[in-house]
C-alpha cells in the first residue's frame, strides 16, 4: 500500500467519525444566527419555532 493511500483512508476514517457532530454544530450556529437575524419580529420567530417543531416529528 503506498503511503499516500495510508494517509487517505486515516482522514476518511477520522471524517466518518466527526462529520455528523460538524454538521450538528453548523445547522445549531445556522438557528442561532437566523434566531439573532430575527430577534426584533416576534411573528417570524413563532413561525420558525413552529417550522422546527414539526421538521423534528
Amino acid at each position: 500500500m503506498e503511503p499516500i493511500s495510508i494517509i487517505l483512508d486515516a482522514l476518511a476514517i477520522g471524517l466518518k467519525e466527526t462529520a455528523p457532530e460538524i454538521v450538528r454544530e453548523a445547522y445549531n450556529n445556522l438557528k442561532y444566527l437566523i434566531r439573532m437575524k430575527l430577534v426584533d419580529k416576534p411573528d417570524t420567530q413563532m413561525v420558525l419555532a413552529k417550522y422546527e417543531s414539526n421538521s423534528q416529528a
